[in-house]
This record gives C-alpha cells, sequence and structure tokens, in this order.
C-alpha cells in the first residue's frame, strides 16, 4: 500500500538528483481558457523528464545485495535516463534494453551516464522481453518503469510538489503512457484538496492506458475506490484528448494546473 507517509519519504530523497521545478504562470494558456494555468517544467530535469524521481527512489529501496547485483530495464528513452543517471549516483551497473529503433540521441545519453546499452527489437515489447531475460539469465535486479508501487511512489512526488506550492489547485492534467503517473495524482487526490485529475493521450491509447492504470491495483495495491478513479481519469483523459480543459465551461476553470512532461513514452 502507498501511504502519505511514502510520497513524504520519496519527495526528501528525490531532492538530492532532481532540479527544483517550480510553477510557472502561463499567461497565454491562463487568456486562452478563461482559468489560471500554471505549467510544471519537468523537462528541466537532469535527464529531461521526470522519471529520474521514481528510477532513483525505486534503487533507494533495495538493498545492497540487489543493487550489487546490477541492475536491468527496458526503456525506449526516458526511464533508460532516468536509471542510468540513478544507478550512477549510487555506484552501481546499469543494463538498459532499448529498441533498435531508439533515437541515436537517446541511446547516447543513457550511455552518457554510464549504462551498458543493448539494442534488441523494433518495438518496446520485444526489449521488455529480453530485459526480463538477461535478468533471469545474469541475476539483475529489475526495474520495472511504471508496474512497480516504489517507481510509482517516486513519480508522485511531482503531486506532492504540486499541493505544496498551490494548494488550491483544482484540476491536474497528466499526459498518461504506462499509467505510472496518473495513478498517483488521483490517489493523493482522494485526501486533498483537489477536485478532478484528468489523463490525457490520443484516442487510440484509451482502452490500452486504462488497462495499464489498474495494474496498480491488483491485489489491494491501493484502494479499489482510487483505482476507479485513476482508470475513470486515464479513460476519460484518453478518449477526449487534452481538448477535454477546453470542453469544460468556464466556471469550472477557475484554478487549473498542468504538469507539462515530455510527450514520447519511454
Amino acid at each position: 500500500m502507498i501511504t502519505l507517509e511514502k510520497f513524504e519519504e520519496a519527495s526528501e530523497l528525490v531532492k538530492k538528483v532532481t532540479n527544483p521545478t517550480k510553477l510557472i504562470y502561463s499567461d497565454y494558456l491562463s487568456e486562452a481558457t478563461g482559468g489560471k494555468v500554471y505549467l510544471k517544467p519537468e523537462n528541466m530535469q537532469h535527464t529531461g523528464a521526470y522519471k529520474i524521481r521514481g528510477a532513483y527512489y525505486k534503487i533507494s529501496t533495495l538493498s545492497a545485495e540487489e543493487r550489487e547485483r546490477g541492475l536491468i530495464t527496458a526503456s525506449a528513452g526516458n526511464h533508460a535516463q532516468g536509471v542510468a543517471y540513478a544507478a550512477k549516483k549510487f555506484g552501481c551497473k546499469a543494463t538498459i534494453v532499448m529498441p533498435t529503433v531508439t533515437p541515436l540521441i537517446k541511446v547516447n545519453r543513457t550511455k552518457s551516464y554510464g549504462a551498458d546499452v543493448v539494442l534488441y527489437g523494433d518495438v518496446y515489447d520485444d526489449a521488455y522481453a529480453y530485459a526480463c531475460e538477461l535478468a533471469e539469465k545474469n541475476g539483475y535486479t529489475f526495474v520495472h518503469p511504471f508496474n512497480d508501487l516504489d517507481v510509482a511512489a517516486g513519480q508522485g512526488t511531482i503531486a506532492m510538489e504540486i499541493v505544496q506550492e498551490l494548494p488550491t489547485v483544482d484540476y491536474i492534467l497528466v499526459p498518461v503512457g504506462g499509467g505510472g503517473l496518473i495513478a498517483i495524482p488521483a490517489y493523493m487526490a482522494v485526501g486533498l484538496p483537489m477536485h478532478y485529475v484528468y489523463g490525457c493521450n490520443k484516442l487510440s491509447s484509451a482502452v490500452g492506458t486504462t488497462f495499464s492504470t489498474a495494474r496498480f491495483f491488483k491485489n489491494g495495491a491501493l484502494e479499489l475506490k482510487v483505482g476507479l478513479a485513476a482508470a475513470a481519469a486515464s479513460f476519460l483523459g484518453s478518449a477526449l484528448a487534452s481538448q477535454v480543459v477546453l470542453l469544460l465551461p468556464d466556471s469550472f476553470l477557475k484554478l487549473i494546473l498542468l504538469v507539462m512532461l515530455p510527450v514520447a513514452a519511454g
């Protein structure tokens, strides 16, 4: 079970490797929507994305023996760099399996943090399957990109920072890929003064996003009502894409917060 205490612990730990990303008020978006719109520029992190948060916190929870065995993951870019950077900070070896079609700039940046990069398969699923095979064969510790509660808690530090800086926030819009980020603001919203959390994605990703978000709530990992809220947010946001905000009446747009994250999944 992820608790508020776990979020607080993660929030303190990730400060060691993250840049402060204070909210930025957007005149353009505020004028366009009739509300107050803020951006949280997670693209300003060392690795260019928020995923350093989840990777670092996950690795911090591992035992010395688990880290000494070496880490492995599969990713097309952002999680790869997060794990590579975090592993370097902890002084442990990291192997990253990436699809062969991964942009060269992401491959090189991952290597620049000291990780061993293995290119395999044409799509992420191929790379993931091979990473699991290598983990079993060599005894590596697998760091999942999103289907892991410790990784999710690390990503959730974004929501913690948002609420601390802007306690009166009404809406959080979250780009959705694997579902690791949308679940956490939805969970925190249960006990915080926040009205809605929307997940935004392409219509074609709606069903897949809903199912991947649901993975977090299997076996009672989080409360059912929270799981349903997150899944609904993922599906609704995906189905309506980012236009969901523009479809709301102006009266509902008194205060909106947009979480700006890289569009590319990984």
